[in-house]
């Protein structure tokens, strides 16, 4: 079974390509890895910010 990425803040698994899964992936710049934070996590941290680039 191949296992998707965790939330750098929570440790949660995060499913890619789900439905029922949202996230955020960071990329820095000339880097090929990404780090993936969870939602809620995203929600937390980023709060009003993170509305205003999504557009929700």
């Amino acid at each position: 079974m191949v296992k998707g990425p965790r939330c750098k803040l929570c440790g949660k698994s995060i499913q890619i390509m789900s439905y029922d899964s949202a996230y955020v992936k960071l990329v820095k710049p000339g880097e090929a890895k990404a780090t993936f934070v969870c939602w809620s996590c995203a929600e937390k941290k980023l709060g009003e910010k993170l509305n205003e680039i999504t557009g929700t």
